[in-house]
């Protein structure tokens, strides 16, 4: 029989973050119990919203690594090109990353974990890609930006061929490891070629969502999805604000309240007591 859930109508269901995630949210992406050891070392690779992943873990005493992509350059294309670079197949593109996006430090950091690694999280981020002339992306950064011009959004089945390279790539690493997968809830920092910039970043959004759903549909053992974008961008929508406010600095960045929440549920999703 066909799984069927009703959507919470009631102001009062939606009282409690946490019963909300619980109940509505998380059902069908968590898994059926928790099996991860909280001193094993997870690492987890994407923008700012991973970097927090990497921070409340860390405050949680579970030992965590972070392989930083800014927002503008967290792009499938660019993740799997980090996968080569942490396995030592091409380091040559670190010389033109921005400051503090991926450092030697931080390769560094991800492949001392790698070895006790119990799980890898995966953040997606954009799907609006700069490629070269000839086709190829292209991930060289200057103070004026990217060299090249042509930018396009990808699309859904490259999403999703990058997507299972990145997870090939980390388990070339790590044989076998959980693979979780997320999709970043922070809006793009600027629309590439179309003036409405909420406009561009719900394509990206959605396109990154759907290569998900089907990667999802393919039940590679071992990789989940956490749904953390549900929780900002749909549950918001019902609930007391979830960008600016306490703890966040501009209303691109989401509360460090609600962010420990989600991170608290996932915790105890994936986490033995």
């Amino acid at each position: 029989m066909a799984v069927r859930t009703k959507f919470p109508l009631q102001e009062s269901d939606f009282a409690d973050l946490r019963e909300v995630m619980r109940k509505y949210v998380i059902p069908g992406y968590a898994p059926k119990e928790p099996f991860l050891d909280r001193t094993g070392a997870v690492i987890s690779m994407g923008s700012c919203f991973a970097q927090n992943i990497h921070r409340t873990l860390t405050a949680a005493s579970i030992p965590s690594a972070w392989l930083n992509l800014s927002e503008t350059i967290n792009t499938p294309p660019f993740a799997l090109v980090t996968m080569q670079a942490l396995r030592g197949l091409d380091t040559s593109l670190i010389g033109h990353m921005p400051p503090n996006v991926l450092t030697d430090e931080g390769l560094a950091a991800a492949r001392a974990l790698l070895p006790t690694a119990q799980a890898f999280i995966l953040t997606l981020g954009v799907a609006m890609q700069p490629f070269h002339e000839d086709g190829k992306p292209t991930f060289h950064i200057s103070k004026s930006g990217y060299h090249g011009t042509n930018w396009r959004l990808l699309t859904v089945d490259e999403v999703l061929n990058y997507t299972r390279s990145i997870i090939n790539s980390i388990r070339a690493m790590k044989p076998g490891i959980p693979v979780v997968v997320t999709l970043s809830p922070i809006p793009v920092t600027n629309s590439v070629g179309h003036e409405s910039v909420f406009g561009q970043d719900c394509e990206s959004k959605s396109i990154l969502r759907v290569a998900i759903m089907h990667l999802m549909e393919e039940a590679i053992p071992d990789v989940y999805y956490w749904p953390s974008f549900e929780v900002v961008r749909w549950v918001s929508g019902h609930m007391r604000p979830f960008f600016g406010g306490v703890g966040a600095f501009d209303m691109r960045h989401i509360s460090s309240t609600l962010l420990t929440t989600i991170m608290e549920v996932f915790i105890e999703a994936y986490f033995k007591p």
